[in-house]
């Protein structure tokens, strides 16, 4: 897998990867995945703290919270969000399930080009 950035917030570290296959696919379309990504405030304030506190539990804190480094793997491609069935691929790579603490995609939009969308999973490390 090739490291692609990382995110460091509050004491908190995300690394992000891609897949040789979605890295190649990437490639031969000209899109550096990392301008498709929220910002750092965005991943961490609007998404990866409400994850980790799913029921907006108010004793919850960053300072409390015990999971402070996480992988991002971005591992499959969707080609055609308007067909039934997708047409892509999803490359496996191993990692523990029990670590999984999302799975979903990110939708690209390129001037002049169709959509397509990267899958990509959380793990907690």
């Amino acid at each position: 897998m090739e490291h692609l950035l990382t995110y460091e917030y509050k004491g908190f570290r995300t690394d992000f990867y891609l897949t040789p296959k979605v890295k190649s696919y990437l490639s031969g379309r000209g899109v550096d995945l990392r301008e498709h990504l929220m910002d750092k405030f965005t991943w961490y304030e609007h998404l990866l703290f409400e994850l980790l506190n799913p029921d907006l539990d108010k004793n919850w804190s960053e300072e409390k919270e015990t999971h402070r480094r996480f992988k991002v793997v971005f591992y499959g491609v969707v080609e055609d969000l308007s067909k039934e069935p997708h047409n892509g691929f999803v490359e496996s790579f191993e990692y523990d399930r029990s670590k999984v603490l999302y799975d979903s995609i990110l939708t690209v939009h390129r001037e002049g080009s169709k959509p397509f969308a990267v899958g990509y999973v959380i793990l907690v490390v």
